[in-house]
């Protein structure tokens, strides 16, 4: 019983997390794009509104970029606070 309601408040935070009315365009990180002369994209999400601020949308959708070396960060916080990876002594 306790799991049907875990997933249903999953598919829930789900569904509102995909919700496109929570995402804003931000044109303006484009220069720093074209400054470094690459091609790429952006995105943030504001916890505390639940709001996501994306450059070039498009992209971001687009599921065939593997998010990079950005995405390793995240990862190696994750394996830091949870003991998988001691770190450095």
């Amino acid at each position: 019983m306790k799991c049907t309601y875990l997933l249903a408040a999953l598919m829930a935070l789900v569904v509102w997390g995909c919700n496109t009315n929570n995402v804003t365009q931000d044109n303006s990180l484009k220069k720093y794009f074209d400054d470094a002369d690459v091609t790429g994209t952006f995105g943030i999400f504001d916890n505390a509104q639940g709001q996501f601020t994306v450059y070039n949308l498009p992209r971001f959708r687009d599921s065939a970029y593997l998010p990079a070396s950005t995405f390793k960060i995240i990862n190696s916080m994750a394996a830091l606070g949870t003991g998988v990876y001691p770190g450095i002594k």
